[in-house]
């Protein structure tokens, strides 16, 4: 943040994927974001798959435990699994942005039903009731996004989904519908 060449300085008038965002920050932000989202599913791995032959040490319980404990033995690496669930999520949620309310919500609806799908058909977890709430958990996240549909406006399906939830008009909705 004080280095003299200011890179790390907010400049409000710079365009993004323009002069020095496109040359400087962009290629930090995209290995971040290569390196925090996927290294930590890697990293979680890498760790237990060391230990894959002495889960039950007792040394490796403490360090090691909260990564695979939970699970059944042959689900060990399942962490890895769920931060690479989790991460679609967030991806949907921040990539959603840029496109429209309607197509935001079906790709949130797909990602929901995968995990949820992957999930009970492997069934990692070492107790059922936990397995239940679980999937009980993505049902009514994949439920409150389809009933959220009905509430939908037609204008809004239209717009891209940080427009939608400000409000905002824009002229490509009224250049949609005279097209359609």
């Amino acid at each position: 943040a004080s280095w003299p060449h200011g890179y790390w300085v907010r400049d409000m008038q710079q365009r993004c994927y323009h002069g020095i965002h496109r040359q400087v920050y962009m290629p930090i932000g995209v290995a971040s974001t290569v390196a925090f989202c996927l290294g930590l599913p890697l990293i979680y791995f890498l760790l237990v798959w060391r230990c894959r032959h002495n889960l039950k040490d007792v040394f490796v319980q403490i360090k090691y435990g909260f990564l695979y404990v939970q699970y059944k033995p042959r689900f060990f690496w399942w962490a890895a699994v769920l931060q690479l669930q989790t991460l679609a999520l967030v991806a949907v949620q921040t990539f959603g942005r840029t496109v429209v309310v309607l197509q935001q919500a079906m790709l949130l609806l797909i990602v929901l039903t995968t995990n949820a799908a992957i999930t009970m058909t492997c069934s990692p977890l070492r107790f059922p009731l936990i397995m239940v709430l679980e999937f009980l958990s993505s049902a009514v996240l994949s439920l409150t996004v389809t009933l959220s549909l009905a509430f939908l406006q037609e204008s809004s399906s239209f717009l891209p989904s940080a427009a939608a939830v400000s409000g905002a008009r824009v002229d490509v909705v009224q250049h949609a519908r005279a097209a359609g």
